[in-house]
């Protein structure tokens, strides 16, 4: 099993012999009792040496802590909101430079295609809305007092 050192350690030296991290600073290939006597020693109550699943679980703590950090949720937000401008941005110049013409805004071209539309049919585009649609027979007018109130009869005396 690998160990390594919380405190960056460069070697190992010791009665069973000499020994070198490595790329990634772990110890790989310790005696059992080197790998249990550093795995087990701690200063003033801190542990020096972790083995893999120690470091693993430690450091996927810590990865969960910092992606649940709001400030490097907002900052991977932000990073994303620049790349995305960038992208417009890019696909923009290259419509430009292939000659695709690209509306500035979207009511322009809205109200360019009710005017193709309009010169198709042969009239003239009016670049209002379409008014809504009247109440129709089958509709009820809203009385202009409100809501009727039920009406009462007198109680009958008997």
């Amino acid at each position: 099993m690998r160990l390594y050192s919380h405190t960056g350690a460069v070697a190992i030296d010791a009665p069973e012999g000499h020994f070198e991290p490595d790329e990634d600073g772990g110890f790989d290939g310790l005696p059992d009792a080197v790998f249990s006597r550093l795995h087990h020693s701690a200063v003033k109550g801190r542990r020096h040496w972790e083995d893999e699943v120690e470091r693993s679980e430690r450091m996927h703590g810590d990865d969960l802590a910092r992606k649940r950090d709001p400030a490097s949720i907002h900052d991977a937000l932000s990073e994303l909101a620049v790349v995305t401008k960038q992208l417009a941005a890019l696909q923009l110049a290259q419509a430009h430079a292939g000659g695709v013409t690209v509306p500035e805004d979207p009511q322009d071209e809205a109200a360019a295609l009710r005017r193709r539309l309009a010169e198709l049919e042969g009239g003239t585009a009016n670049d209002e809305p379409e008014p809504k649609p009247k109440a129709g027979p089958d509709s009820k007018p809203e009385p202009k007092d409100g809501p009727a109130k039920p009406r009462t009869s007198p109680a009958k005396a008997g």
